[in-house]
């Protein structure tokens, strides 16, 4: 039994679920792209703090052949420094990240105010 024109009815519903599905992913990302931006400024907050000293004795992690993270580096000038920005910073974009993931604007913004606001602090 054929059922005449079925086929392209049902590529045209699959064509649409397609675009329907890739336009509400694509408003549901509202600042991907200041997210990108402000790691990138995290990144450097870290390394010119890690940078500028004070120097601390070099850990098991070090030693083991593995690269250093933001994270972690950020951890280590909390301890030597006393600079709680840049674990701030990270745990903001984290939550940037998940707000961004989810759609919620409002959220992503404030968590960038956040992140903004921890890289510009001082010891």
């Amino acid at each position: 039994m054929r059922l005449s024109g079925s086929g392209s009815w049902c590529v045209y519903i699959v064509t649409l679920l397609t675009c329907v599905e890739f336009s509400t992913r694509c408003a549901a990302q509202p600042c991907t792209s200041e997210i990108v931006r402000l790691q990138a400024q995290v990144d450097l907050a870290i390394e010119v703090h890690a940078r500028a000293g004070p120097f601390g004795p070099e850990g098991r992690f070090a030693t083991a052949h593995r690269q250093p993270t933001p994270k972690s580096l950020a951890r280590a000038e909390k301890q030597l420094s006393g600079w709680k920005g840049g674990l701030q910073a990270i745990r903001a974009l984290q939550d940037a990240r998940e707000a961004d993931r989810v759609g919620d604007s409002d959220r992503c913004k404030h968590a960038l105010l956040v992140v903004r606001h921890a890289i510009q602090t001082n010891p």
